[in-house]
């Protein structure tokens, strides 16, 4: 335990060094495209720099190279106040263009005073060397009130422009800045009069080995700032905070080395976490980035959908009164109410009333698919037959299936099946959909319908529609009754579908706690389409 509180300023300044290094990475990583993020990285590398260089001045006992060293302390602390003088005013922008005078005044400028700091026109030579063989004393040189008005206006226009920021911003991100600026304003506090006004003015430099411990009010202030208000993720957070607490108790191990040999391996141990703790807390912020892109990208994707769902419903809407207002007339010029027809003209008008129909029914789909979407499908439960459900199916559709040669056939159940709680309409439309796809894409032979009762602790009623047609592989069948999708022989034998017949067959069905699928051994071996129904 002596050996831990002899060296407790190792201790202090590995931490405060360490815990800057490591948000300074969680913060670049989490976006390196962002100016913000960058310059919030190069004032915790400079800072940590600035540290180190202060605790190794703190253990040499060469005067001439603890001199330098306390040169090199001050040359880290303009290029400090100079990054956060950045950090702060490029945040939060993620772009920025600098100006001419920033790009070649402002900054030429600080380059130069800090080239002055490491010759003796700021510190000129050593005053006073105590027992110890430690500096206590140095000369200030000509050149030390621009170092000081340097330092000190980067910092003050540092601070009014985070409080400027500050007082524009609202709600949480107000709160957080509030945080940030006032662990910053501690820091500088403590950094000016401990590590500026007391060497400068005072030649006394005994506290600037402590300056990174001067570093922890901010870092305080900025940790609690993420994981009470959550200014980055959480889980990171926590991870940052196991990674500390391995680092501190490897830094113990290393504080306490009795010897070299001690040292030269524990020290890489340290090292290597430091490197392992920034690589897990990156892939961590890849993770999570990726994550909120996805979200992001979701919730951009259910408003495209929301919308696409009711543009349908507006356009159908409208469609649907022209369209029947045209078959009307159609039919009615057909029955001969505005006179007898030639039978040239009536031709034509059957395939303008035809492809009306088509119309039409691609218009209710369209309807249907919008009601679907927006969940405002309301289901009209009554007892009914099956049976008469597929009779009135079959009658409807016999004409088209007549057209094209083939049979459409209903063999009825040995024994009469009991009343179903159905939607009659949508049960109907659902078989209308279904047997009139089979018909579209059979050539040869024809489309079979059956009904059968099957027993069981939940009773159910099956009905089977099996055609010859083309038939399908196992690819289409897999997205069969997706929205807006077609089997591959779609575009061949039927030009005129979108792919929302069996889709609307399919949630009309499944509204009623019933299930709809399709079997085929195969190309040009036919399909069978199955509606199950509770009994």
């Amino acid at each position: 335990m002596n050996g831990l509180f002899r060296n407790f300023d190792l201790l202090s300044v590995g931490v405060a060094v360490v815990s800057t290094v490591i948000l300074g990475f969680i913060v670049f990583f989490n976006n390196r495209k962002s100016i913000t993020n960058s310059s919030f990285l190069l004032f915790c590398l400079v800072t940590s720099g600035w540290g180190i260089v202060n605790y190794l001045n703190y253990q040499i006992d060469r005067p001439e190279i603890a001199f330098w060293f306390i040169r090199l302390t001050i040359f880290l602390a303009i290029w400090q106040a100079y990054a956060i003088f950045q950090f702060f005013y490029v945040f939060p922008k993620e772009q920025q263009n600098f100006s001419r005078l920033y790009k070649f005044l402002f900054f030429p400028w600080i380059f130069f005073t800090s080239f002055l700091t490491l010759t003796p026109l700021v510190f000129a030579e050593i005053a006073q060397i105590s027992p110890e063989g430690r500096i206590v004393g140095v000369v200030n040189g000509p050149a030390i009130p621009l170092f000081g008005l340097t330092a000190i206006g980067l910092v003050v226009s540092a601070l009014g422009i985070l409080i400027r920021k500050t007082k524009k911003a609202r709600d949480r991100e107000k709160t957080q800045l509030l945080f940030i600026l006032i662990g910053t304003v501690l820091m500088f506090a403590l950094i000016i009069v401990f590590n500026f006004l007391l060497p400068a003015f005072f030649n006394n430099p005994y506290f600037i080995p402590l300056g990174a411990i001067f570093t922890l009010p901010f870092l305080a202030m900025t940790s609690y700032a993420i994981l009470v208000y959550k200014f980055l993720n959480t889980r990171v957070v926590m991870t940052e905070i196991f990674i500390l607490i391995l680092l501190f108790i490897s830094l113990l191990e290393l504080v306490q080395a009795k010897n070299l040999s001690e040292v030269l391996i524990r020290g890489p141990a340290f090292i290597g976490l430091i490197v392992f703790g920034i690589l897990l807390i990156k892939n961590f912020l890849r993770e999570t980035e990726l994550k909120d892109k996805l979200q992001i990208a979701y919730a951009d994707l259910k408003k495209l959908d929301e919308a696409k769902s009711e543009f349908l419903s507006i356009a159908s809407h409208q469609l649907r009164t022209p369209l029947s207002a045209i078959k009307g007339y159609i039919s009615m010029i057909l029955e001969g109410t505005y006179g007898e027809l030639g039978e040239k003209t009536k031709t034509p008008l059957k395939n303008v009333y035809q492809a009306n129909e088509r119309l039409i029914k691609l218009v209710n789909d369209l309807l249907n698919l919008s009601r679907i979407e927006a969940g405002r499908v309301e289901l009209e439960m009554e007892k009914t037959s099956l049976e008469e459900i597929t009779l009135q199916a079959i009658e409807i559709l016999k004409i088209g299936a007549k057209n094209k040669n083939l049979y459409l056939k209903f063999e009825k159940p040995k024994s009469s099946l009991p009343p179903l709680w159905l939607d009659k309409q949508k049960t109907i439309q659902a078989i209308l959909n279904i047997v009139d796809n089979a018909i579209r894409y059979t050539e040869e032979g024809g489309v079979t319908l059956t009904i059968k009762k099957e027993d069981g602790t939940l009773p159910k009623v099956l009905v089977k529609i099996k055609d010859t047609g083309v038939g399908m592989d196992e690819e289409e069948l897999v997205s069969l009754f997706e929205s807006f999708s077609r089997g591959q022989a779609g575009s061949h034998y039927w030009t005129e579908g979108i792919g929302l017949g069996l889709y609307v067959a399919q949630k009309f069905i499944s509204l009623q706690k019933g299930r709809v699928w399709a079997e085929s051994e195969g190309k040009g071996k036919g399909s069978t389409f199955y509606i199950e129904l509770p009994a």
